[in-house]
């Protein structure tokens, strides 16, 4: 029988040292951030946001489906003509929205897009995924780009063949759309600087810091 040390006791398997090592040298796996969409001071008010919110479990169309995509559309429409937020676009995929916003100082971004989304999630049964993703679109250059990405991505991913065919969508009239030509995204005109209600702003309805939608919601397919 093999020996350890010499004693005559039976060798230690292999998993034994392992266990040990990570007994004294733990090992920290890696946790997932959670943003804090802290805004700082020095970025100037009504700096433009490319926003993006999914849903779970990915893959599974939930904003895509008829009654539920205009309604979520509405949504984002009213934060816009209420002045909550400036939407300079919107795009609905069926599993994650991708949109272009500007918000206001107080109650800001985190606020207004944590409200907004379990309003969704009450009113349409949206499951969404913990947190959202945003970053500061810097310059013209950022913001065409990303115009043109947002518009593009149901072309990419085969559920249209023209970006202009996409009914998941909504641009204000103070937005003029970008002109798509030959798939390359033409000049996109800066949309105008958020015209914010402060009073409305930190209006809630229902304890969830959205007003009420109305009755006749508008329809965008």
């Amino acid at each position: 029988m093999a020996t350890a040390a010499g004693r005559g006791l039976p060798a230690l398997p292999a998993r034994f040292f392992a266990i040990e090592l990570c007994y004294y040298f733990p090992v920290d796996l890696p946790a997932r951030k959670k943003l804090s969409h802290t805004v700082p001071q020095w970025v100037p008010e009504g700096s433009r946001f490319f926003i993006t919110i999914k849903c779970v479990p990915p893959g599974k169309n939930q904003l895509c489906q008829a009654g539920i995509g205009d309604g979520v559309l509405a949504a984002m429409a009213h934060n816009h003509e209420n002045h909550l937020w400036h939407c300079c676009l919107c795009l609905l995929m069926p599993d994650h929205l991708h949109a272009i916003l500007s918000f206001p100082r107080e109650p800001g971004m985190k606020t207004l897009v944590t409200n907004w989304k379990k309003y969704v999630a009450i009113k349409f049964g949206i499951e969404w995924q913990r947190d959202f993703f945003d970053h500061r679109l810097r310059d013209p250059h950022q913001l065409e780009e990303k115009t043109g990405y947002i518009l593009m991505n149901p072309v990419r991913k085969g559920l249209c063949e023209r970006s202009e065919d996409w009914i998941r969508i909504y641009r204000p009239k103070d937005w003029p759309p970008s002109m798509l030509d030959g798939g390359q995204v033409g000049r996109v005109t800066p949309c105008a600087p958020p015209r914010i209600n402060r009073k409305r702003g930190l209006a809630t309805a229902a304890g969830r810091g959205l007003p009420a939608l109305p009755a006749d919601v508008p329809k965008f397919s």
